[in-house]
Protein backbone atom coordinates (compact mmCIF):
# COMPACT_ATOMS: atom_id res chain seq x y z
CA UNK A 1 0.00 0.00 0.00
CA UNK A 2 1.03 3.14 -1.05
CA UNK A 3 2.02 5.85 1.60
CA UNK A 4 0.57 9.23 1.66
CA UNK A 5 3.20 11.64 0.48
CA UNK A 6 4.32 15.18 2.00
CA UNK A 7 1.40 17.19 0.10
CA UNK A 8 -1.63 14.81 1.38
CA UNK A 9 0.21 15.36 4.76
CA UNK A 10 0.44 19.13 4.56
CA UNK A 11 -3.23 18.93 3.42
CA UNK A 12 -4.90 17.23 6.43
CA UNK A 13 -2.73 18.95 8.91
CA UNK A 14 -3.82 22.11 7.34
CA UNK A 15 -7.77 21.26 7.04
CA UNK A 16 -7.25 20.08 10.63
CA UNK A 17 -5.71 23.36 11.60
CA UNK A 18 -8.43 25.60 9.87
CA UNK A 19 -11.33 23.50 11.28
CA UNK A 20 -9.77 22.17 14.37
CA UNK A 21 -12.56 24.44 16.04
CA UNK A 22 -15.71 22.80 14.46
CA UNK A 23 -14.09 19.36 15.00
CA UNK A 24 -13.85 20.20 18.39
CA UNK A 25 -17.56 21.10 18.48
CA UNK A 26 -18.79 17.84 16.46
CA UNK A 27 -16.23 15.34 18.62
CA UNK A 28 -17.44 16.67 22.28
CA UNK A 29 -21.16 16.94 20.92
CA UNK A 30 -20.80 13.34 19.51
CA UNK A 31 -18.93 11.90 22.98
CA UNK A 32 -21.44 13.73 25.35
CA UNK A 33 -24.44 12.36 23.73
CA UNK A 34 -23.03 8.75 23.41
CA UNK A 35 -21.69 8.57 27.46
CA UNK A 36 -25.11 9.90 28.44
CA UNK A 37 -27.62 8.09 26.06
CA UNK A 38 -28.75 5.65 28.84
CA UNK A 39 -29.90 8.15 30.93
CA UNK A 40 -33.25 9.51 29.04
CA UNK A 41 -35.69 7.47 30.91
CA UNK A 42 -34.11 7.85 34.62
CA UNK A 43 -36.83 8.95 37.08
CA UNK A 44 -37.09 11.82 39.36
CA UNK A 45 -34.69 11.52 42.86
CA UNK A 46 -34.48 13.04 46.11
CA UNK A 47 -34.74 17.18 45.74
CA UNK A 48 -36.00 17.00 41.95
CA UNK A 49 -39.34 16.01 43.57
CA UNK A 50 -39.03 19.23 46.40
CA UNK A 51 -37.64 21.34 43.63
CA UNK A 52 -39.52 20.03 40.28
CA UNK A 53 -42.53 17.89 40.65
CA UNK A 54 -44.19 18.85 43.56
CA UNK A 55 -43.33 23.32 43.01
CA UNK A 56 -46.18 24.98 42.19
CA UNK A 57 -43.82 27.93 41.05
CA UNK A 58 -42.84 25.45 38.25
CA UNK A 59 -46.55 25.07 37.06
CA UNK A 60 -46.58 29.24 37.48
CA UNK A 61 -45.13 31.51 35.05
CA UNK A 62 -46.34 34.78 36.76
CA UNK A 63 -43.98 34.94 39.86
CA UNK A 64 -41.29 35.57 36.84
CA UNK A 65 -42.81 38.52 35.72
CA UNK A 66 -42.03 40.07 39.13
CA UNK A 67 -38.66 41.67 39.15
CA UNK A 68 -38.27 40.86 43.20
CA UNK A 69 -38.28 37.25 42.22
CA UNK A 70 -35.37 37.56 39.52
CA UNK A 71 -33.65 40.03 42.65
CA UNK A 72 -33.74 37.30 45.09
CA UNK A 73 -30.59 34.94 45.30
CA UNK A 74 -32.16 32.40 47.57
CA UNK A 75 -34.51 31.33 44.65
CA UNK A 76 -31.97 30.67 42.43
CA UNK A 77 -34.04 32.33 39.60
CA UNK A 78 -32.09 30.85 36.49
CA UNK A 79 -31.87 27.96 36.97
CA UNK A 80 -36.28 27.78 38.03
CA UNK A 81 -37.11 29.45 35.35
CA UNK A 82 -35.14 27.03 33.17
CA UNK A 83 -37.01 23.98 34.74
CA UNK A 84 -40.03 26.13 34.27
CA UNK A 85 -39.61 25.80 30.50
CA UNK A 86 -39.19 22.25 30.52
CA UNK A 87 -42.36 21.78 31.99
CA UNK A 88 -43.79 24.27 29.54
CA UNK A 89 -42.53 21.74 27.01
CA UNK A 90 -42.39 18.45 28.11
CA UNK A 91 -44.60 18.62 31.34
CA UNK A 92 -43.03 15.89 33.78
CA UNK A 93 -41.57 13.86 31.48
CA UNK A 94 -37.90 13.42 32.45
CA UNK A 95 -36.50 12.62 29.24
CA UNK A 96 -36.62 16.62 28.27
CA UNK A 97 -35.34 17.66 31.53
CA UNK A 98 -32.46 15.32 30.98
CA UNK A 99 -31.00 16.02 27.56
CA UNK A 100 -31.41 19.64 28.55
CA UNK A 101 -28.68 18.73 31.46
CA UNK A 102 -26.93 16.64 29.21
CA UNK A 103 -26.68 19.70 26.79
CA UNK A 104 -25.75 22.01 29.58
CA UNK A 105 -22.73 19.69 30.49
CA UNK A 106 -21.58 19.61 26.66
CA UNK A 107 -21.50 23.63 26.18
CA UNK A 108 -20.21 23.60 29.71
CA UNK A 109 -16.91 21.49 28.18
CA UNK A 110 -16.43 23.50 25.18
CA UNK A 111 -15.67 26.44 26.86
CA UNK A 112 -13.40 24.69 29.34
CA UNK A 113 -11.82 23.86 25.90
CA UNK A 114 -11.73 27.66 24.57
CA UNK A 115 -10.85 28.71 28.05
CA UNK A 116 -7.65 26.51 28.30
CA UNK A 117 -6.68 27.76 25.07
CA UNK A 118 -7.19 31.03 26.13
CA UNK A 119 -4.93 30.57 29.25
CA UNK A 120 -2.06 28.47 27.39
CA UNK A 121 -1.85 30.67 25.01
CA UNK A 122 -1.40 33.44 27.59
CA UNK A 123 1.12 30.82 29.62
CA UNK A 124 3.83 29.39 28.17
CA UNK A 125 7.08 27.99 29.83
CA UNK A 126 10.57 27.19 28.48
CA UNK A 127 10.41 24.02 30.16
CA UNK A 128 7.07 22.66 28.96
CA UNK A 129 6.69 21.16 25.65
CA UNK A 130 3.48 21.60 24.97
CA UNK A 131 3.32 25.86 23.51
CA UNK A 132 2.79 24.16 20.15
CA UNK A 133 0.12 22.03 21.14
CA UNK A 134 -2.43 24.46 23.12
CA UNK A 135 -5.37 23.04 21.16
CA UNK A 136 -4.76 19.09 21.61
CA UNK A 137 -3.96 19.82 25.24
CA UNK A 138 -7.10 21.84 25.20
CA UNK A 139 -9.39 19.41 23.20
CA UNK A 140 -7.84 17.01 25.83
CA UNK A 141 -9.05 18.65 29.19
CA UNK A 142 -12.48 19.21 27.91
CA UNK A 143 -13.00 15.43 26.66
CA UNK A 144 -11.96 14.30 30.27
CA UNK A 145 -13.91 17.43 31.97
CA UNK A 146 -16.64 15.69 29.87
CA UNK A 147 -16.36 12.29 30.74
CA UNK A 148 -14.98 11.93 34.37
CA UNK A 149 -17.36 9.36 35.99
CA UNK A 150 -17.53 11.91 39.18
CA UNK A 151 -19.02 14.41 36.57
CA UNK A 152 -22.81 11.85 36.50
CA UNK A 153 -23.75 12.98 39.32
CA UNK A 154 -24.24 16.79 38.36
CA UNK A 155 -25.66 15.39 34.48
CA UNK A 156 -28.11 12.76 36.21
CA UNK A 157 -29.65 14.29 38.94
CA UNK A 158 -32.08 16.86 37.27
CA UNK A 159 -32.45 19.12 40.28
CA UNK A 160 -28.41 19.93 39.64
CA UNK A 161 -29.01 21.84 36.25
CA UNK A 162 -28.51 24.45 39.32
CA UNK A 163 -24.38 23.57 39.96
CA UNK A 164 -24.51 22.77 35.98
CA UNK A 165 -25.83 26.26 35.04
CA UNK A 166 -23.84 27.97 37.37
CA UNK A 167 -20.92 26.43 36.53
CA UNK A 168 -21.48 27.49 32.86
CA UNK A 169 -21.93 30.86 33.31
CA UNK A 170 -19.06 30.86 36.16
CA UNK A 171 -16.75 29.84 32.97
CA UNK A 172 -17.77 32.05 30.64
CA UNK A 173 -17.81 34.90 33.55
CA UNK A 174 -14.25 34.34 33.73
CA UNK A 175 -13.42 33.92 29.97
CA UNK A 176 -15.39 37.85 28.93
CA UNK A 177 -13.44 39.09 31.57
CA UNK A 178 -10.32 37.82 30.42
CA UNK A 179 -11.03 38.71 26.83
CA UNK A 180 -12.38 41.76 28.36
CA UNK A 181 -8.75 42.56 30.16
CA UNK A 182 -6.93 41.49 26.80
CA UNK A 183 -8.59 43.87 24.72
CA UNK A 184 -8.34 46.71 27.12
CA UNK A 185 -5.06 46.30 27.35
CA UNK A 186 -4.34 46.40 24.13
CA UNK A 187 -6.21 49.70 23.53
CA UNK A 188 -9.20 47.99 21.89
CA UNK A 189 -11.76 49.63 24.77
CA UNK A 190 -14.90 49.67 22.71
CA UNK A 191 -14.36 46.24 22.32
CA UNK A 192 -13.19 45.80 25.60
CA UNK A 193 -16.57 47.52 27.06
CA UNK A 194 -19.29 45.35 25.45
CA UNK A 195 -16.93 42.41 26.51
CA UNK A 196 -17.44 44.13 30.42
CA UNK A 197 -21.16 44.20 30.04
CA UNK A 198 -21.19 40.61 28.49
CA UNK A 199 -19.40 39.62 32.08
CA UNK A 200 -21.28 41.55 34.05
CA UNK A 201 -24.17 39.43 32.61
CA UNK A 202 -22.66 36.43 32.97
CA UNK A 203 -21.39 36.94 36.67
CA UNK A 204 -25.27 37.77 37.40
CA UNK A 205 -26.31 34.38 35.70
CA UNK A 206 -23.96 32.30 37.97
CA UNK A 207 -25.01 33.88 40.77
CA UNK A 208 -28.33 33.50 40.42
CA UNK A 209 -28.32 30.13 39.33
CA UNK A 210 -26.59 29.00 42.42
CA UNK A 211 -24.88 30.63 45.12
CA UNK A 212 -21.27 28.82 44.86
CA UNK A 213 -20.97 31.87 41.77
CA UNK A 214 -20.20 33.83 44.39
CA UNK A 215 -16.16 32.96 44.69
CA UNK A 216 -15.74 34.37 41.30
CA UNK A 217 -13.99 37.54 42.31
CA UNK A 218 -11.63 35.86 43.77
CA UNK A 219 -10.60 34.09 40.87
CA UNK A 220 -10.80 36.54 38.39
CA UNK A 221 -8.52 38.16 40.78
CA UNK A 222 -6.12 34.85 40.32
CA UNK A 223 -6.49 35.21 36.30
CA UNK A 224 -5.52 39.13 36.58
CA UNK A 225 -2.19 38.05 39.07
CA UNK A 226 -1.32 35.17 36.74
CA UNK A 227 -2.23 35.90 33.01
CA UNK A 228 -3.04 39.55 32.64
CA UNK A 229 0.15 41.98 31.32
CA UNK A 230 0.59 44.92 30.03
CA UNK A 231 2.34 45.49 26.90
CA UNK A 232 5.56 45.71 28.31
CA UNK A 233 4.78 42.64 30.01
CA UNK A 234 3.99 43.93 33.76
CA UNK A 235 1.25 43.30 35.97
CA UNK A 236 -1.74 45.61 36.21
CA UNK A 237 -0.80 46.17 40.19
CA UNK A 238 -3.23 49.00 40.41
CA UNK A 239 -6.34 47.06 39.23
CA UNK A 240 -4.88 43.98 41.46
CA UNK A 241 -4.69 46.02 44.38
CA UNK A 242 -8.26 47.62 43.69
CA UNK A 243 -9.33 44.10 43.39
CA UNK A 244 -7.87 42.81 46.43
CA UNK A 245 -8.84 45.64 48.43
CA UNK A 246 -12.72 45.43 47.21
CA UNK A 247 -12.60 41.32 47.91
CA UNK A 248 -11.21 41.97 51.33
CA UNK A 249 -13.89 44.19 52.14
CA UNK A 250 -16.93 42.69 51.02
CA UNK A 251 -15.61 39.39 52.66
CA UNK A 252 -15.16 41.64 55.86
CA UNK A 253 -18.59 43.21 55.90
CA UNK A 254 -20.63 39.82 55.30
CA UNK A 255 -18.48 38.54 58.49
CA UNK A 256 -19.11 41.43 60.38
CA UNK A 257 -22.70 41.82 59.21
CA UNK A 258 -23.65 38.85 60.00
CA UNK A 259 -24.75 37.87 56.05
CA UNK A 260 -22.71 34.95 56.50
CA UNK A 261 -25.38 32.14 55.42
CA UNK A 262 -26.51 29.05 57.35
CA UNK A 263 -28.54 26.20 56.20
CA UNK A 264 -28.21 24.19 59.75
CA UNK A 265 -28.40 25.34 63.00
CA UNK A 266 -27.21 21.44 63.64
CA UNK A 267 -23.86 21.46 62.51
CA UNK A 268 -21.32 24.62 64.00
CA UNK A 269 -19.20 26.10 61.45
CA UNK A 270 -16.51 24.64 63.41
CA UNK A 271 -17.61 21.11 62.85
CA UNK A 272 -18.05 21.76 59.55
CA UNK A 273 -15.18 22.76 58.71
CA UNK A 274 -13.17 20.37 60.54
CA UNK A 275 -15.44 17.59 58.45
CA UNK A 276 -14.47 19.81 54.92
CA UNK A 277 -10.79 18.86 55.65
CA UNK A 278 -11.36 15.53 54.74
CA UNK A 279 -14.17 15.92 52.42
CA UNK A 280 -11.85 17.74 50.32
CA UNK A 281 -9.22 14.64 50.07
CA UNK A 282 -11.83 12.63 49.79
CA UNK A 283 -12.90 14.40 46.38
CA UNK A 284 -9.54 14.56 45.33
CA UNK A 285 -9.10 10.76 45.57
CA UNK A 286 -12.34 10.71 43.85
CA UNK A 287 -10.95 12.66 41.12
CA UNK A 288 -7.41 10.75 40.69
CA UNK A 289 -9.79 7.49 41.34
CA UNK A 290 -13.59 7.44 40.73
CA UNK A 291 -14.32 4.46 42.91
CA UNK A 292 -16.34 3.80 44.40
CA UNK A 293 -18.75 6.86 43.10
CA UNK A 294 -21.78 7.03 46.15
CA UNK A 295 -25.02 9.17 45.57
CA UNK A 296 -25.46 9.80 49.25
CA UNK A 297 -22.31 8.88 51.31
CA UNK A 298 -22.07 8.90 54.91
CA UNK A 299 -19.42 11.13 56.47
CA UNK A 300 -19.05 11.10 60.37
CA UNK A 301 -18.64 14.37 61.82
CA UNK A 302 -15.40 15.75 63.35
CA UNK A 303 -16.29 17.48 66.54
CA UNK A 304 -12.59 19.74 66.86
CA UNK A 305 -10.06 20.57 63.77
CA UNK A 306 -7.90 19.28 66.50
CA UNK A 307 -8.44 16.18 65.86
CA UNK A 308 -5.65 13.88 64.20
CA UNK A 309 -6.86 13.49 61.10
CA UNK A 310 -8.10 16.76 60.82
CA UNK A 311 -4.44 18.12 61.86
CA UNK A 312 -3.02 15.84 59.24
CA UNK A 313 -5.68 16.69 56.48
CA UNK A 314 -4.83 20.25 57.23
CA UNK A 315 -1.08 20.42 56.95
CA UNK A 316 -2.33 18.22 53.40
CA UNK A 317 -4.28 21.16 52.12
CA UNK A 318 -1.27 23.60 52.95
CA UNK A 319 1.19 21.76 51.09
CA UNK A 320 -0.67 21.77 48.43
CA UNK A 321 -1.15 25.32 47.94
CA UNK A 322 2.12 25.70 49.17
CA UNK A 323 2.80 23.59 45.49
CA UNK A 324 0.71 26.18 44.00
CA UNK A 325 2.52 29.13 45.32
CA UNK A 326 5.92 27.09 44.70
CA UNK A 327 5.19 26.50 40.73
CA UNK A 328 4.13 30.25 40.23
CA UNK A 329 6.71 31.32 38.27
CA UNK A 330 7.87 28.19 36.86
CA UNK A 331 4.37 26.83 35.89
CA UNK A 332 1.04 29.16 35.91
CA UNK A 333 -1.28 26.29 35.25
CA UNK A 334 -0.54 24.31 37.87
CA UNK A 335 -1.17 27.33 40.07
CA UNK A 336 -3.99 28.29 38.27
CA UNK A 337 -5.22 24.77 38.59
CA UNK A 338 -4.50 23.99 42.58
CA UNK A 339 -6.49 27.15 43.34
CA UNK A 340 -9.10 27.29 40.96
CA UNK A 341 -10.07 23.91 42.96
CA UNK A 342 -9.92 25.51 46.15
CA UNK A 343 -11.59 28.98 45.48
CA UNK A 344 -14.72 27.06 43.12
CA UNK A 345 -14.91 24.61 46.05
CA UNK A 346 -14.92 27.60 49.23
CA UNK A 347 -19.07 28.10 49.65
CA UNK A 348 -20.16 24.38 50.06
CA UNK A 349 -16.51 23.07 51.53
CA UNK A 350 -15.46 25.70 54.33
CA UNK A 351 -17.50 27.29 57.08
CA UNK A 352 -21.16 27.65 55.68
CA UNK A 353 -22.52 24.35 57.06
CA UNK A 354 -24.77 22.52 54.94
CA UNK A 355 -26.79 19.36 55.73
CA UNK A 356 -25.39 17.04 53.92
CA UNK A 357 -21.44 17.54 53.94
CA UNK A 358 -20.42 15.61 50.56
CA UNK A 359 -21.40 15.67 47.34
CA UNK A 360 -20.13 14.36 44.18
CA UNK A 361 -22.17 17.36 42.47
CA UNK A 362 -20.12 19.27 44.47
CA UNK A 363 -16.64 18.72 42.16
CA UNK A 364 -18.14 19.58 38.93
CA UNK A 365 -16.49 22.73 38.70
CA UNK A 366 -13.61 22.40 40.78
CA UNK A 367 -13.03 19.54 38.19
CA UNK A 368 -11.73 21.70 35.65
CA UNK A 369 -8.72 22.86 37.99
CA UNK A 370 -7.81 19.56 38.79
CA UNK A 371 -8.21 17.85 35.30
CA UNK A 372 -6.48 20.91 33.62
CA UNK A 373 -3.23 20.06 35.40
CA UNK A 374 -2.89 16.67 34.94
CA UNK A 375 -3.18 16.97 31.16
CA UNK A 376 -0.68 19.70 31.07
CA UNK A 377 1.83 17.74 33.09
CA UNK A 378 1.33 14.97 31.52
CA UNK A 379 1.12 16.04 27.96
CA UNK A 380 4.88 18.00 28.51
CA UNK A 381 6.28 15.35 29.74
CA UNK A 382 4.75 12.85 26.74
CA UNK A 383 5.55 15.41 24.49
CA UNK A 384 9.31 15.66 25.45
CA UNK A 385 9.61 11.76 26.28
CA UNK A 386 7.94 10.09 23.48
CA UNK A 387 6.03 12.87 20.76
CA UNK A 388 2.73 13.74 20.33
CA UNK A 389 1.49 10.49 18.63
CA UNK A 390 1.93 9.00 22.63
CA UNK A 391 0.46 11.79 23.93
CA UNK A 392 -2.77 11.56 21.99
CA UNK A 393 -2.87 7.60 22.36
CA UNK A 394 -2.78 7.52 26.32
CA UNK A 395 -4.84 10.77 26.22
CA UNK A 396 -7.85 8.57 24.37
CA UNK A 397 -7.66 5.52 26.19
CA UNK A 398 -8.22 7.59 29.63
CA UNK A 399 -10.89 9.55 27.92
CA UNK A 400 -12.62 5.84 27.16
CA UNK A 401 -12.20 4.55 29.79
CA UNK A 402 -13.86 7.45 31.77
CA UNK A 403 -16.70 6.99 28.84
CA UNK A 404 -17.09 4.02 29.79
CA UNK A 405 -17.55 4.46 33.67
CA UNK A 406 -19.58 6.82 33.32
CA UNK A 407 -21.92 5.33 31.05
CA UNK A 408 -21.62 2.30 33.37
CA UNK A 409 -22.68 5.22 36.34
CA UNK A 410 -25.71 6.26 34.75
CA UNK A 411 -27.46 2.95 34.94
CA UNK A 412 -27.66 3.44 39.03
CA UNK A 413 -29.76 6.57 38.52
CA UNK A 414 -32.85 5.10 36.33
CA UNK A 415 -35.06 3.81 38.98
CA UNK A 416 -35.55 5.05 43.02
CA UNK A 417 -34.72 1.64 43.66
CA UNK A 418 -31.45 1.15 41.46
CA UNK A 419 -30.01 4.36 43.12
CA UNK A 420 -30.65 3.63 46.61
CA UNK A 421 -29.55 -0.20 46.37
CA UNK A 422 -26.56 1.06 45.21
CA UNK A 423 -26.08 3.32 47.66
CA UNK A 424 -26.94 0.46 50.57
CA UNK A 425 -24.15 -1.48 48.54
CA UNK A 426 -21.40 0.69 49.77
CA UNK A 427 -21.21 1.54 53.56
CA UNK A 428 -21.22 3.10 55.78
CA UNK A 429 -24.97 4.12 54.85
CA UNK A 430 -27.07 6.33 56.20
CA UNK A 431 -30.83 5.85 57.34
CA UNK A 432 -32.12 8.30 54.79
CA UNK A 433 -30.98 5.52 52.02
CA UNK A 434 -32.67 2.51 54.08
CA UNK A 435 -36.48 4.88 54.56
CA UNK A 436 -36.28 5.55 50.81
CA UNK A 437 -35.62 1.59 49.74
CA UNK A 438 -38.51 1.00 52.33
CA UNK A 439 -41.23 3.46 50.62
CA UNK A 440 -39.95 2.34 46.91
CA UNK A 441 -40.28 -1.85 48.54
CA UNK A 442 -44.07 -0.44 49.47
CA UNK A 443 -44.91 1.44 46.53
CA UNK A 444 -43.90 -1.99 44.68
CA UNK A 445 -45.81 -4.04 46.78
CA UNK A 446 -42.84 -5.52 48.56
CA UNK A 447 -43.81 -5.61 52.04
CA UNK A 448 -41.67 -7.84 53.86
CA UNK A 449 -38.29 -6.06 52.07
CA UNK A 450 -39.91 -2.83 52.98
CA UNK A 451 -39.98 -3.66 56.54
CA UNK A 452 -36.15 -4.85 56.87
CA UNK A 453 -35.08 -1.63 55.22
CA UNK A 454 -37.57 0.39 57.62
CA UNK A 455 -36.28 -1.83 60.48
CA UNK A 456 -32.43 -0.57 59.81
CA UNK A 457 -33.64 3.17 59.16
CA UNK A 458 -34.96 2.90 62.71
CA UNK A 459 -31.93 1.56 64.16
CA UNK A 460 -29.89 4.17 62.74
CA UNK A 461 -32.07 7.10 63.79
CA UNK A 462 -34.03 5.93 66.70
CA UNK A 463 -34.99 9.73 67.45
CA UNK A 464 -36.88 10.40 63.96
CA UNK A 465 -39.25 7.78 64.75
Amino acid sequence: MAKPNNKTNSLRKTFISKYFALIVVVIVSLVGFLIYSNTYNASFHLDDNFFIKDNSLIKDLSEFLSIKYWSNIYYRPVSTFSFILNYKIHGFNVAGYHFVNILIHIITSLVVYYLSYLLLSKSIYSDIKYSKERKMVSFFTAILFLSHPIQTQSVNYIVQRMTLLASLFYLLSVLTYFKARIYHLSGKLWTSFYLYLLFIMMFYLALFSKQTAATIPLVLLLVEVLFVRKANGKKAMLVIIIMSLLIFAGGLFVLLAGYLPLETQNISREMYFATQTRVVFNYIQLLFLPYPLNFDPSVVLSDSIFGLKEIAAIIGHIIILSVGVFFYKKNKIVTFGIFWFYITLLVESSIIPITDVMFEHRVYLPAYGFIFIITTILSGYILKKNGKTMAISIFIVIALVYSVMSFNRNKVWLTELSLWSSVIDNPPVKSRAYRYMGIEYIKTGKNNNALEALDQAIKLTPDRW
